[in-house]
């Protein structure tokens, strides 16, 4: 997957969920397409963390608070280390919920699901870029959306479990995120928990 495609993909996942959900289930279940694709939309609210915190800052009483640049860096690295972390976890997790839930599937279809899916939450963190606007983050939740879209195309989901399953996988998806950045704030200390 060259630069070009990525972006492409990444917008129309975005803007056309529907119509590229179809290309992508047409395609082989390669997992160094959907990990390519991801090691590189990764890249962009990695910078923008780096850029926010090491140049912009965070406006503060006695002006703008900046962390150094290697503590930028490493906060940077960790968030781009973590995202790879929370994507296997997430197909861990639909992996579980397919067999209990009797749906069919593999091990490469889940990572696809939950990594193309995952364009939208990924890209929402380039918010960081200037630090008092994170709280737009929250966009990510769109992410839900091309989910429910891709997840009848990937995965033959009996009608009647579609709308349990994705409910279930989303919860479940929110509990891994508070616990994942619980233990974020243990490992990372007071400065990097607030950047995460």
């Amino acid at each position: 997957m060259n630069l070009i495609v990525i972006i492409e993909r990444a917008r129309n996942l975005l803007l056309h969920p529907k119509e590229e959900w179809l290309k992508i289930a047409a395609e082989n279940d390669d997992p160094k397409n959907v990990i390519n694709f991801l090691a590189v939309i990764t890249i962009v609210p990695a910078l923008a963390l780096f850029l926010g915190y090491g140049i912009v800052g965070l406006p503060g009483p006695y002006g703008y608070f900046r962390m150094s640049f290697l503590s930028a860096f490493f906060s940077a690295l960790v968030f781009y280390i973590l995202t790879a972390i929370a994507i296997a976890l997430s197909t861990a997790m639909v992996s579980f919920f397919c067999h209990y839930f009797n749906i069919d599937g593999k091990w490469e279809t889940y990572h696809k699901l939950i990594g193309y899916s995952a364009t939208a939450p990924i890209l929402a963190n380039i918010f960081y870029i200037f630090p008092f606007l994170k709280f737009l983050k929250i966009l990510g939740f769109y992410g839900a959306v091309t989910f429910f879209v891709g997840l009848p195309l990937l995965l033959k989901v009996q009608k009647e479990k579609e709308m349990q399953f994705v409910v279930t996988v989303l919860i479940a998806a929110i509990v891994i995120t508070i616990i994942f950045f619980s233990l974020t704030d243990q490992f990372l200390g007071p400065i990097y928990s607030e950047l995460l």
